[in-house]
């Protein structure tokens, strides 16, 4: 059974060929890298690289500080996953949290 966390990234990279053919086409279109930016141009370019990334981080601490995966939780997981360990031990040896129906 293939996991869906690598069926999602392939289909999320399967497009990126042609998001690239399709950038390329539209920078060469407009001017090449000799293109001048306008001064709003270059301060959206510097807010999204420098300042999305951080609001993220900073709206990602709380939900990170309230998941509590330890060592000791994945590596009961990865017995599981690997048919070492029944899944009726796993959920013994795992907190209620990480219980799914």
């Amino acid at each position: 059974m293939q996991d869906l966390r690598s069926e999602s990234f392939g289909v999320g990279f399967g497009e990126l060929p042609v998001l690239v053919i399709k950038q390329d086409w539209r920078f060469n279109a407009q001017g090449g890298a000799g293109a001048a930016q306008s001064p709003e141009t270059l301060n959206g370019i510097w807010f999204m690289y420098s300042l999305f990334p951080i609001v993220g981080a900073l709206l990602a601490l709380p939900l990170l500080r309230m998941f509590k995966l330890r060592d000791n939780y994945v590596q009961v997981m990865a017995q599981a996953n690997n048919g070492e360990l029944a899944r009726e031990e796993a959920f013994k040896q795992l907190p209620e949290e990480f219980h799914f129906k």
